[in-house]
């Protein structure tokens, strides 16, 4: 440490030169960051999307899902697949490992689904891969509005000139539409006009397909010139579709009008949007790539947007409803003025403590150096500025000028009592801390080890944090040893005295109490193992969370209906309810998106409404002091309506929560089985036992039966007996029902869809269905009924598996009280209570699940972490009694943490946890700055007794300083109501009561245990007075 020192001082302009560069690049790298409101933790994952018209779940689920799932299995690096199989949909999650690669992971996958699509139905669209996006990918929604356009007409500006504006923005992934009505060329054929004309669908779609195409014939040469031949029959509009032939009979055609209407109606929909209490509305969904700036790409959406509004038809205007600037905005905004504040107020405690302003200028200048540092390797790894990224370095703004205080400190002392030239006197106080200062900042790095281990989601959140912390630290100590002595050189001067006012008159109070309490060692003993034994007591009586909800300043309210409702009923529901919570006065807009719109995001069911309530800044709320109570009182005016299931929650909560654990909300118990009857009974069971335990809200049971289906089952003798084929009578079936894609129509670069079914009289009654003709192989037609059973049944409308084992969900989100507390209540009850059959098995998924993973983690590692640290110290000490004197903070450091949670009335959280990793580093950091200067006046002669009270004494204001920069850095966190600082406040309330209690065991117990362990036959402490 000398040598670099020795260096500094012979190098000081260009180490003055090169701070200075160091800290312009940090200026730049912090405007180049990526701004967003805290890490993305969503897995690396992969959405198989494949849809089949008209195919029932259990169809879907065999004949689709597991196919996709099955040639998933083996591929490298998955953790989990998951499947979704429903109506005319099959969804297959496939999780990666987590920094896989999105774009080889996609390769991967994409290369499976070319083995297996040849196995997939005739019905089966081709599989297509989900957006490349995230939980928190759905950065934007809007919708149109046009005075005197039709739903079919704003469907049509929204998809063939917004969408392709807005994906030209960069670092879009998806834009997505949901409502209004699809264009759509429909062939309604009527059964009675076949039977008449003796024909068949297959005739009309055989002649349909041939007569709709283009095609290129090479070219010609013309003299001195070439043409190209091009054949141009593409069908172009509802009259070509009208005059094909089909057929002829005795010389006369049988054209396409004779056999069906033709018309343009609207696609089979299967979601519709609404806002603002108005009707119906076309909306837009914009999905951001993954890993990507969200505020860059925001203001990006913004100015085209702007630049669209200006092009669109007369009357017609796109208008924002919700993105996610303004939350990333107010939670930099909290975090930053969090950063700024703490900043100013150890500045504050700075000058206050040294005494001496150039002393403290020198000390203060640590500050913005090791910040800027780490926005330069924050750059290069390319962490983005967030709520944890930024909370790091928040919380270690008194960590950072821990190094550059104590060198300055015991620099000025040697200068201003040793009599030595300046350049000796920073030499000697180099040589007597720059080693402890060295293993100090090891030690802290070391300490946060644990952070690094965790893995998954909890990982991806908190490692920033981390990262930005250990930077720092880095910064602080290269500014320690490096720059601050190029700094001294300079612009230390001597002052009037060693010490300020407000050390002296510290001392003055501290130094005899200190004496009297080594006198009376035993009452002190005694009161440090109560408070020791209080707050370890109060550890089996904290709540628990994995994270405290961030306020996003928008909900989320999911809105389950019966499952066998139409659309138009959904429809005139969510009228009714975006009506009824537009009554509240907190509430400024609302939008609700019904089933699903687009393959890609946002596939529900029918009977599923998500609505999204914009709110009021919570300081102007008048009637309500949280969400939760808002909450209530929303979920309270919405008892009105009968048969509703609500779960209310935040929407990148939601997102996050869907994508992470399969479920919509904060806790999911899965029940593993095949028997549909058995895991729903077990499931109601476990539902009526949760409603009886405190805290539980919205709980449901996922909606997988119950169904209303019109089965036709085949008759395979009666079929054998016609000489039928089984598939040639569903393809009839299905066309006839389902309706049939026989094309694509071109009007300039639109594209619609040409599509084949019965007219509604004939597809939408079970006698005509019964009546359905079916060609026979030796010509003519038989009706259905005569070689199938048509009934009415009801079966299941979802099916879910993971992990190739099907299983029912059972989610409830938690209010009022932790979710750890929670989950053990009732898992004690479900084992008392709920006898599950052998071959089937509960899994407790949502956020406990995170939560226990992480404590996993930390329990497993913080012991050897511990104990990496105990080696570290026994290095410096060569005494093992000196590593338990400073590890000896680390419990009493915990006793301050908890107890400051359970008065604030705070949860156990990983946020908390990050928090007494904080105070355990500066805890160790304190008592190894103590025990070093006691061990040291002890090497230079001086009795034990004497060699404590000088330690205290010259110790005394840079633990003292330490305690005080860090309390003050991070006391904005603890007092900050803007959003983001929910995340944040446990931490900080953790990091204040632990270093209460630490910097007393510092400056007190640990020097009474010292004496202790190295107790001489010599007198008594010497007297304050001395």
């Amino acid at each position: 440490m000398t040598k670099i020192i020795e260096f500094a001082l012979r190098q000081r302009l260009f180490i003055i030169l090169s701070t200075i560069i160091i800290g312009i690049a940090g200026f730049i790298a912090l405007r180049q960051l990526p701004i967003d409101v805290f890490p993305d933790p969503s897995p690396p994952l992969v959405q198989v999307y494949t849809e089949a018209e008209g195919m029932a779940p259990v169809e879907i689920e065999r004949l689709i899902s597991y196919p996709i799932e099955s040639a998933m299995f083996g591929l490298p690096k998955v953790v989990n697949i998951r499947s979704f199989s429903t109506f005319a949909l099959s969804i297959v999650n496939i999780y990666f490992q987590d920094k896989t690669d999105i774009y080889w992971a996609r390769q991967l996958v994409a290369e499976r689904l070319h083995e297996v699509r040849n196995s997939l139905p005739l019905q089966a669209k081709e599989p297509v891969l989900g957006p490349i996006s995230t939980g928190l990918g759905l950065v934007y929604l809007y919708y149109l509005e046009g005075d005197g356009y039709s739903p079919m007409e704003l469907r049509t500006i929204q998809d063939w000139l917004i969408k392709y504006e807005l994906k030209s923005v960069p670092d879009v992934s998806q834009v997505l539409s949901i409502g209004g009505e699809v264009k759509q060329y429909q062939i309604l054929v009527n059964p009675q006009s076949l039977l008449k004309y003796n024909l068949t669908l297959a005739d009309i779609m055989d002649k349909v397909r041939k007569n709709n195409q283009n095609t290129g014939a090479s070219f010609i040469t013309k003299g001195k010139e070439e043409y190209i031949v091009r054949s141009v029959g593409l069908i172009k509009s509802v009259e070509d579709l009208e005059n094909i032939v089909v057929a002829q009979q005795h010389g006369t055609p049988i054209y396409l009008r004779d056999l069906a209407t033709i018309e343009i109606l609207p696609a089979i929909r299967r979601g519709a949007a609404l806002a603002n209490g108005t009707g119906e509305k076309v909306v837009g969904m914009i999905l951001k790539l993954f890993q990507t700036n969200t505020a860059r790409v925001i203001a990006d959406l913004e100015e085209r947007i702007a630049e669209i509004n200006k092009s669109l038809p007369p009357g017609v205007r796109l208008v924002p409803f919700y993105n996610q600037a303004a939350l990333v905005k107010k939670c930099f905004s909290t975090v930053s003025l969090n950063l700024g504040v703490g900043i100013l107020l150890v500045i504050l405690v700075l000058f206050i403590f040294m005494g001496h302003f150039t002393s403290a200028l020198i000390a203060v200048l640590s500050l913005p150096f090791s910040i800027l540092f780490s926005f330069i390797i924050m750059d290069i790894m390319q962490l983005p500025a967030d709520l944890m990224s930024f909370g790091g370095l928040a919380i270690g703004i008194g960590l950072i000028a821990d190094a550059s205080i104590i060198f300055i400190e015991n620099t000025f002392r040697h200068y201003q009592l040793s009599g030595l030239p300046k350049h000796h006197a920073i030499l000697a106080a180099g040589q007597e801390v720059g080693r402890p200062l060295f293993y100090a900042i090891v030690i802290i790095v070391i300490v946060f080890l644990p952070i690094f281990t965790l893995t998954g989601v909890e990982g991806i959140m908190f490692r920033p944090m981390g990262y930005t912390i250990s930077f720092a630290l880095v910064g602080s100590l290269l500014y320690a040893l490096v720059s601050a002595p190029a700094f001294s050189l300079y612009l230390m001067r001597k002052g009037k005295s060693s010490e300020p006012w407000l050390i002296i008159k510290i001392k003055k109070f501290f130094l005899p109490f200190f004496y009297q309490c080594y006198r009376h060692r035993k009452i002190v003993f005694l009161v440090t193992l109560a408070v020791l034994l209080t707050g370890l007591g109060l550890l089996p009586f904290m709540g628990r969370e994995y994270i405290p909800r961030l306020n996003e300043g928008t909900f989320h309210l999911r809105v389950t209906l019966d499952p066998n409702i139409s659309l138009e009923e959904v429809i005139r529901q969510s009228d009714l309810i975006e009506k009824t919570i537009l009554k509240t006065p907190e509430v400024t807009g609302v939008l609700t998106r019904i089933g699903r719109g687009e393959v890609g995001s946002h596939a529900h069911f029918v009977n599923n409404a998500e609505i999204l309530i914009q709110l009021k800044p919570q300081r102007q709320w008048k009637r309500f002091s949280s969400p939760d109570e808002l909450m209530e009182e929303i979920e309270h005016q919405l008892d009105k309506f009968p048969g509703l299931n609500l779960n209310m929650t935040q929407p990148i909560a939601h997102n996050l929560d869907e994508l992470i654990t399969g479920v919509k909300a904060q806790l999911a118990i899965k029940i593993y089985g095949e028997n549909f009857d058995l895991l729903a009974q077990k499931a109601q069971e476990i539902k009526n036992l949760l409603a009886t335990i405190p805290g539980a809200a919205d709980i449901q049971v996922e909606q997988f039966a119950g169904q209303n289906h019109l089965q036709i089952t085949l008759l395979r003798d009666k079929i054998a007996r016609y000489g039928m084929n089984i598939q040639d009578i569903q393809e009839t079936i299905g066309a006839a029902l389902g309706g049939l894609t026989l094309g694509q129509i071109y009007e300039e670069q639109k594209r619609f869809d040409i599509f084949l079914r019965f007219q509604p009289q004939y597809r939408n009654n079970v006698h005509h269905i019964k009546n359905l003709l079916i060609p026979l192989p030796t010509g003519g037609s038989l009706p259905l009924e005569e070689i199938a059973q048509v009934e009415e049944v009801i079966g299941p409308r979802l099916i879910n598996r993971e992990q190739n084992k099907r299983f029912i969900t059972i989610q409830a989100n938690i209010r009022g009280r932790d979710i750890g507390g929670f989950v053990d209540e009732a898992q004690a009850k479900i084992d008392q209570n709920i006898q599950i059959p052998p071959g089937y098995f509960l899994g407790w998924g949502g956020q406990f699940e995170l939560q226990q993973r992480a404590n996993r983690r930390l329990a497993l590692v913080m012991p050897l972490t511990l104990l990496l640290v105990g080696l570290l110290l026994f290095t410096i000490f060569r005494s093992y009694q000196e590593v338990l004197i400073v590890l000896i903070n680390i419990p009493l450091a915990l006793t301050g943490g908890l107890i400051s949670l359970k008065i604030a009335g705070l949860y156990l959280s990983v946020p908390a946890s990050i928090g007494f990793i904080a105070i355990f580093g500066i805890a160790l950091e304190d008592g190894l700055v103590l025990i070093s200067a006691i061990r040291d006046r002890l090497n230079k002669g001086l009795p034990l007794e004497q060699a404590i009270t000088h330690g205290v004494s010259i110790k005394i204001r840079p633990v003292l300083m330490t305690s005080f920069t860090t309390i003050f850095g991070i006391l904005p966190l603890l007092l900050a109501q803007g959003p983001g600082a929910e995340i944040q406040r446990p931490l900080a309330t953790v990091v204040v009561g632990g270093l209460f209690t630490s910097t007393l065991v510092t400056l007190i117990v640990l020097p009474l245990v010292f004496s202790l362990f190295h107790s001489q036959p010599q007198n008594d402490l010497e007297s304050p007075a001395n």
